[in-house]
């Protein structure tokens, strides 16, 4: 009994003060008084520093336990990959399987104003997209690169093809001919009273390039005019012309001896040998250049007045005479020729042109109100086609390559929004302030059941082990004894 004694108080007091310890951690809820004093260790731990303890649990929970380097670190672990790739995989083979549409997976749901507000909203994304200065520039670069940098020799091709044809068209239509006697006619009458010089209405640049061309061929046009005087026809008004104007001349008296037809006869033969002989071709080029100067100096009435005497059989004639010459398979090919060495000579300035008039022309285009209701139209269709289309027939060509190529953009996106996005709405929720405030919202008493519900062995092994300490201290008293 000398130490059975000692063992059970010192177990009992052991074991009764831990219970007390572990139960003012939570209890009283409130602060005691007595007489008007306060009782110490009231109220108890947890109650007291309730509001302490919340704010350093949330701080340590959002600083450590759930930081956004955390989070992102769980989110983008090997684990969650593999999760989503097999998600991926086994939602595209239940797909494949799957023959209803969209439509009809939605049918028994109002998606209409759902599908509706996306129809708009992509057709106005693609819209404002378009209209972006950068896709302009991406259009016109194209251009540049693939029409004026590799394919400018083709296109100098088909536009010298298109004018051959177009020459030989027209050496061959009675109907152009008409066409321009028309033209002549109706403007010949316009410009009946003007009374500006020739030199005043067309561009020096224009007379200029017409005298370098009179220069650079005139043997061609010592030779169509060798053609043109061989003309009977041609030769009949010429001679006529000439008799005309002798007898407008010439005194009556006279003109008994001497025939207006037979002077008109030798000036025109004269004419002819004139231009028969090979000096001309070397005189042509001085002479129109001349005429040339002395025409620019008459008036455009005068000139209109003086073309329009002549009736429209001569015009056709002459028009006819001056097409075949110039328009003769030798001469189309000098022709098409000249029109490449001017195209090609002023590329830099036809780039710039046609590239400024296509940004202009997009410009109009993309802001239209009719681009935008095409927009809408081709997403309307889009949309319809997709779903009403089975499923099936959606996804039957994602193999096992594009499944991973799906996943692996996916998982792009999602970590460049972990990477940009996440921190900033991990801070939006603020995860420290939330912890704190919901265990401030908890009822002291639930928090207390909680606790003891986590820990109940330990506590209760706590408890045990002030049981088990007493005990020890209660069989040292009468060890100690002894050893006196």
């Amino acid at each position: 009994m000398r130490f059975i004694i000692p063992i059970l108080v010192g177990g009992i007091i052991g074991y009764i003060t831990n219970w007390i310890a572990i139960k003012m951690l939570f209890r009283p809820h409130d602060k005691k008084f007595f007489l008007g004093l306060p009782i110490p260790f009231t109220p108890g731990l947890i109650p007291k520093e309730r509001k302490r303890l919340a704010k350093t649990i949330g701080e340590t929970v959002g600083d450590h336990l759930l930081s956004p380097q955390v989070i992102m670190d769980s989110l983008y672990s090997h684990h969650m990959r593999e999760y989503m790739k097999t998600w991926i995989r086994s939602n595209f083979s239940r797909l494949k399987g799957e023959d209803r549409s969209l439509a009809q997976l939605m049918e028994d749901s109002n998606y209409d104003g759902l599908l509706n507000s996306f129809r708009r909203k992509l057709a106005d994304f693609i819209c404002f997209q378009l209209r972006k200065d950068r896709f302009r520039e991406r259009i016109i670069g194209f251009v540049e690169a693939s029409v004026f940098n590799s394919f400018i020799d083709d296109i100098y091709g088909l536009i010298g093809e298109k004018v051959e044809e177009y020459l030989y068209h027209l050496s061959k239509s009675q109907e152009i001919r008409e066409r321009i006697v028309d033209l002549l006619d109706h403007n010949l009458n316009k410009l009946a009273n003007d009374e500006r010089r020739l030199e005043d209405v067309v561009s020096a640049e224009y007379i200029h390039m017409v005298k370098e061309s009179i220069y650079k061929y005139e043997k061609d046009i010592a030779n169509l005019v060798r053609i043109i005087l061989r003309d009977p026809k041609i030769e009949m008004k010429v001679k006529k012309s000439i008799s005309h104007i002798i007898n407008q001349n010439i005194n009556k008296a006279l003109a008994i001896f001497i025939s207006p037809d037979m002077i008109a006869e030798k000036v025109f033969n004269a004419i002819r040998e004139y231009v028969e002989e090979s000096k001309i071709e070397r005189d042509m080029g001085f002479i129109l250049v001349a005429a040339l100067d002395k025409l620019l100096e008459c008036k455009v009435g005068y000139m209109a007045e003086t073309l329009s005497k002549y009736d429209r059989k001569y015009m056709l004639s002459f028009i006819d005479t001056g097409l075949n010459y110039i328009l003769d398979k030798e001469k189309q090919g000098k022709i098409v020729d000249f029109i490449d060495g001017k195209l090609k000579s002023q590329e830099a300035s036809i780039k710039d042109i046609t590239l400024s008039f296509l940004d202009q022309q997009l410009r109009i285009i993309l802001n239209s109100e009719e681009f935008y209701e095409n927009i809408n139209l081709g997403v309307d269709k889009f949309l319809e086609g997709l779903i009403n289309k089975p499923l099936l027939a959606l996804v039957e060509n994602v193999d096992e390559y594009m499944i991973i190529n799906i996943f692996q953009n996916i998982m792009d996106i999602f970590n460049d929004f972990l990477i940009k996005k996440l921190p900033e709405i991990i801070g939006l929720f603020n995860i420290s302030k939330v912890v704190e405030d919901q265990i401030n919202s908890y009822d002291i008493e639930f928090v207390e059941e909680l606790i003891i519900e986590i820990a109940d062995r330990e506590l209760k092994a706590i408890t045990w082990l002030g049981g088990l300490l007493g005990g020890i201290m209660g069989l040292l008293t009468p060890l100690l004894q002894m050893i006196k």
